[in-house]
């Protein structure tokens, strides 16, 4: 029997081993869509353990129901194992589409993006080509209430977020200079950000940027009730200071009020984009994009466009910046600290050499790369088929895991179900590498076998415990079923009359510890 000190230290060397070598398991993919194309941009795990998914869908079949026209906003419910659980459509008889959601304090979601309609869904378009658009739904997907912002140009929103006074934050771009627009800098667009109350009254809107062309992908507040915005600038004069030359990531720093407080510039001399930002556990911020650049703040591109991550402190100097890819072309799309302290980067690659591995001979593959704390490699992962693969949003999942969204033009390689011949299917991925470390660590605490079954099995301890509860659990996190142990000698637990599926086995250590393994039955 191993003493419990012994047994953590050995369990923290696995991890760092697992951290170092391992590339995570494909626990399942999902297509989803119709005949026509459709495309997945944002994903967000939810309370109940599924998830729920943004984008956009031009079928009227398949899996997408109610399509108002060419182009609709594309909500979908998914369960824990990606199963649909509902699809909503939004919008006209025009172009309307999603590119950020949020699930909210209510167990509903809002949802941000476009709309170039003036019926079905959409009410107070200001016209132009579109109007950035903002639709609350309920916890079944059903609208509660839809918000048209902008003026007589073009406006979009890129990202939403709810805030912790209950309304919403909302960043895009705008062409106008009028309606709901104040303050346009007389570029082609302005960066754009919209403070929204609870019940979707305007609280305030500020426009940023200079001459030139300045455009908002991301914002997140920040944990002094403030906000971030990471985007990109073509401008030199106005709220842009320092560009290097044509488009330069840009992230801008706002207090509650929506006022600058500074701004930052990162680039090169060629066109560089931050697409993501996230504000970290030292008070930095953690941003990625794509560079084309090769001097100024870009250093080791491997060629092309390659893939850029960037670490900022907290008044937005530069820690250190991390150019990803190979020959050919690639871009991030997606960033997150992992709760180790850790940074997964998503979105695509055309490359074979490089960083890159393992490409599926396709013209890009949906790309994800673990980094340590210091941006240096820990692992990376291609997915996809021999078409366009490209993953647009990336979370870690409450086990640990990540789930990736993006859309797929694949029909082999990990690609199964595509509804579409000659378009993309919107395509969900679960990646398991955290749960795999965490059952290869705790196996050490405990063993299941048979793993898989088709009902029964046994549970065996690998050290003398006093009657601590097990508890088993489904997918979602709901319980079971729970046991006492009271010796280390083995125990049968029995599935039968529950579905197929991933299940959760949790044991309760006298010392206070918690291990976790999964036991699939099939």
């Amino acid at each position: 029997m191993l003493p419990i000190i012994r047994l953590a230290c050995l369990s923290s060397s696995l991890v760092c081993l697992l951290h170092a070598q391992a590339q995570p398991d494909t626990l399942w993919t999902k297509c989803l869509g119709g005949s026509s194309t459709d495309r997945a941009f944002s994903i967000q795990q939810t309370n109940d353990g599924g998830y729920i998914v943004a984008g956009i869908s031009y079928s009227a079949d398949g899996d997408v129901y109610g399509s108002h026209g060419d182009e609709d906003a594309w909500v979908v419910k998914l369960d824990a194992e990606g199963y649909i659980l509902w699809t909503n459509c939004l919008g006209g008889i025009d172009d309307d589409g999603v590119g950020s959601i949020w699930e909210t304090s209510d167990g509903g979601y809002v949802v941000a993006g476009l709309t170039g309609s003036t019926d079905g869904d959409v009410n107070g378009n200001h016209g132009g080509y579109a109007d950035a658009w903002v639709v609350k739904l309920d916890a079944v997907g059903d609208t509660l209430w839809t918000k048209c912002l902008g003026g007589s140009e073009g406006d979009g929103a890129a990202s939403i977020q709810q805030t912790s006074d209950g309304g919403y934050v909302v960043a895009g771009y705008t062409q106008s200079t009028d309606g709901d627009v104040h303050g346009n800098h007389g570029g082609l667009y302005d960066a754009w950000v919209v403070k929204l109350a609870a019940a979707r009254d305007t609280l305030w809107t500020k426009c940023l940027g200079g001459s030139q062309w300045d455009h908002a992908n991301n914002i997140q507040q920040t944990i002094d009730g403030g906000y971030v915005v990471a985007g990109h600038s073509r401008s030199t004069d106005g709220d842009v200071h320092g560009n290097h030359g044509n488009s330069d990531a840009w992230v801008v720093k706002l207090d509650a009020a929506g006022d600058t407080l500074w701004t930052k510039c990162v680039g090169g001399s060629g066109n560089d984009e931050a697409r993501c930002i996230q504000q970290t556990s030292d008070g930095g911020y953690v941003v990625a994009g794509h560079t084309w650049s090769t001097d100024g703040d870009v250093n080791g591109n491997h060629g092309s466009l390659d893939a850029w991550v960037m670490k900022l402190d907290a008044v937005g100097d530069t820690l250190w910046t991390k150019c990803l890819g190979g020959s050919n072309g690639e871009g991030a799309n997606s960033i997150l600290q992992t709760n180790d302290g850790e940074y997964l980067v998503a979105g695509w690659t055309s490359s074979i050499d490089g960083d890159v591995h393992g490409i599926q001979g396709g013209i890009s593959d949906v790309w994800v790369v673990r980094l340590d704390d210091g941006g240096d490699t820990l692992w990376t992962k291609c997915l996809g088929g021999s078409q366009w693969d490209l993953a647009f949003a990336a979370q870690q999942t409450s086990a640990g895991g990540f789930v990736l969204a993006g859309w797929t033009e694949s029909t082999n390689g990990d690609v199964h179900g595509n509804h579409s011949d000659n378009g993309a299917d919107a395509w969900i991925v679960k990646l398991g590498m955290d749960e795999v470390g965490l059952s290869e660590m705790e196996s050490l605490q405990f063993t299941i076998s048979p793993n898989p079954t088709t009902n029964a099995f046994t549970l065996q301890l690998a050290r003398t415990v006093q009657a601590l509860p097990v508890s088993l659990l489904d997918a979602t996190g709901r319980l079971v079923q729970t046991h006492q142990l009271n010796t280390t000698g083995p125990i049968i637990l029995d599935l039968s009359g529950h579905e197929n599926g991933l299940y959760l086995v949790q044991v309760r250590f006298d010392d206070g510890s918690t291990a976790t393994q999964r036991v699939v039955k099939q």
